[in-house]
This record gives structure tokens, sequence and C-alpha cells, in this order.
């Protein structure tokens, strides 16, 4: 009886070491010094390798330095001491996420819920991954699932919002767009889908008030500069337009949606020597898009250049489905650069 008690007071002393490495270890995490919280944690397991803590909060920052597949190991370990353990399960999907490992990740996330349905986090990963895989209808039900316990969350709002607008139900996501930005502030990003919303449903005048406001705060957001460009046009000013696509242009020179714009606007401004410059730069890099091509066949048209607006109007009739209303628009085109005789 005595040799027992010994062993249960080493061990209560080994429990005790354990849970020190592990609180200094939380308390340089929060302080973000990773290298020595690593450190600390790994004390607490080598004095008591089955620390559910220090398995967990050691996954979850190998997570954040990229060591994914250690991570899975330890948390693992943690769900096979305490096996409801929603947090691990949670960090078990977040490193499966990002080992592209996605069917394990939604099953992981879904047994945190399951164990936990108001986690702080879990259902809010099971929309990102959703999200991140396009199925946006599941998207919205794992976010207003979040949102039911966590109604003030600004990124599940935002990503709510993001959600229904590419499901085109645009009432809904300008709803969560203004709550998001609510919540977090004035937000380049919020703003900038704003307006991008508003473009849509064409109302240029509220796109136009959020989208200067959105570059009030990042004078220089691409996305902030190329929208309002579009507003512009919508507005039918393309002398308004053209400097910003030319200053998209000029920080995204990859970007085909701001080169084929600028070089429309171009044409439209009696430049087509530039825009076809910058058409056919589009072309070098992506030179089987139907719109660059269409575009060209117009400014080819323009200039007199009769086979090479031919040219390019007929590979949009090999690109286009048969209903599209581009491919029409080719079609009639060609029609006219090739009249009935």
């Amino acid at each position: 009886m005595i040799a027992q008690g010994y062993r249960m007071t080493d061990e209560y002393f080994k429990r005790e070491a354990a849970a020190r490495h592990n609180n200094r270890a939380v308390q340089l995490h929060m302080q973000g010094n990773r290298r020595a919280a690593e450190h600390e944690y790994r004390r607490a397991l080598h004095v008591d390798p089955n620390h559910v803590s220090a398995l967990n909060n050691l996954g979850f920052l190998l997570i954040e330095t990229g060591a994914f597949e250690e991570a899975v190991l330890l948390v693992q370990r943690a769900i096979g001491v305490v096996p409801e353990n929603e947090d691990a399960y949670n960090n078990l999907g977040l490193a499966y996420f990002h080992l592209e490992q996605h069917e394990r990740a939604q099953r992981a996330f879904e047994a945190a819920i399951r164990y936990n349905p108001s986690h702080h986090s879990a259902s809010f990963n099971l929309g990102v991954l959703y999200q991140s895989r396009g199925n946006w209808g599941a998207a919205v039900d794992a976010y207003k699932n979040h949102l039911r316990n966590h109604p003030k969350h600004p990124e599940a709002l935002y990503n709510l919002a993001v959600a229904y607008n590419a499901l085109g139900m645009l009432d809904q996501a300008e709803t969560y767009y203004h709550l998001a930005i609510k919540q977090s502030g004035a937000n380049a990003d919020a703003l900038v889908n704003l307006g991008q919303l508003y473009l849509r449903k064409r109302q240029a005048d509220r796109a136009l008030a959020v989208l200067e406001r959105a570059l009030e705060i990042e004078p220089e957001h691409p996305l902030g500069l190329y929208n309002l460009a579009l507003v512009w046009v919508t507005k039918k000013k393309p002398d308004r337009a053209k400097p910003l696509l030319a200053k998209v242009v000029s920080k995204r020179p990859d970007y085909i949606p701001a080169i084929s714009n600028l070089a429309m606007i171009c044409a439209e401004l009696a430049d087509p020597d530039e825009a076809h410059t910058l058409l056919r730069r589009a072309l070098d890099l992506a030179p089987s898009t139907p719109t660059l091509l269409f575009n060209l066949g117009v400014v080819e048209a323009k200039q007199g250049n009769r086979d090479a607006a031919i040219e390019a109007f007929s590979k949009v009739l090999d690109l286009e489905p048969e209903q599209s209303l581009r491919r029409k628009k080719a079609e009639q085109q060609l029609a006219e650069l090739q009249p009935f005789k």
C-alpha cells in the first residue's frame, strides 16, 4: 500500500508539472512567441504524453506554422484520450483542410458540431470548407448555423453575404454585407463587394457611393478601382473610367477583364492602335477567351482589317456554345462582314 501511495504521488506531480508547462506555453502562444510555446508544449508532453490540452494546443500551433501532418497525429492522440473532444475534432478538420483532404475535414468538423452544436468555430470552418469547394448552398446553411450562436461574428456575416451573392440572391447578400460592415467597421473588401452588388442591381449611384468610400480606406484597392471604372462606363463617362482601368492594369498586368475593358474604352475614345495592342497582350495571356476575341474582332473591323476581324469572330464561334448571346453577336458581325451574294 505504501509503494502504491508513492506511485500515486509521483503521478500527481507529473500531472502538475505537465499542466505548468502547458499553461506557460498557452501564455507564450497568446503572446505570439510560437517557438517558445512549442518548446513548452513539448516539455509538457515529455512529462505526460497523454496530456490532452498540450496535444490539442500543440496541434493547433503546428497548424498555424504549416506542420499539418504532425498536427493530425497530435490531435488524433488527443481524441484517443478523450473521444468526445470537440476542440480536437475542429483542429483535426483544420489540418485536413490545409492538406486538401476535404472529405476528412468535413467529417471532423461535423463531429465537432455533433459534440458541441454551439462550438465557437466548427460551423464557421465547415462553411469555409464548403465555400472553397463552390458548394454555396451548403456554405449558407453552415454560416447561418454558426450565426445562430455567434450572431455578431463579422467574418461569418461577410462570408454569408459572399455566398448569397454567388447564388444570385442579391437582396440577402446586401443585407449581410451591411451587417458585416456594421460589426467590423469600415472594411474595404466588404464595401467593394457591396459596390459590385449594386452594379449587378443596376444601382450605379449607390455603387459609386460605396466604392468611393472603399477607396478612401484603401486607395489602391484593385477591384475597387476596377468596379469604380465600371460605374463610369455605366454612366457613359469613359474618360473617367480610362485612368482607373489603366491604374488597375499597371498593378495587375494579368487581370484580363481590366485589360479588355480598357481596350474597348481606348477604341471608343478613338485610340484603336492602343486598343489593338492591349487586346493582343491579353490574348497572349489567355488565347482562348471569347470576350477578348470578340472585342478584337470589333477593333479590327473599326480599323478596316476585314480578314483579321473575320478570323477573330470565327474563333468566337468555335468557343461559344450554340445559344450564347456572344455567339449570336459574333454571327451578326460576321454576317455584316460577309454579306450574302
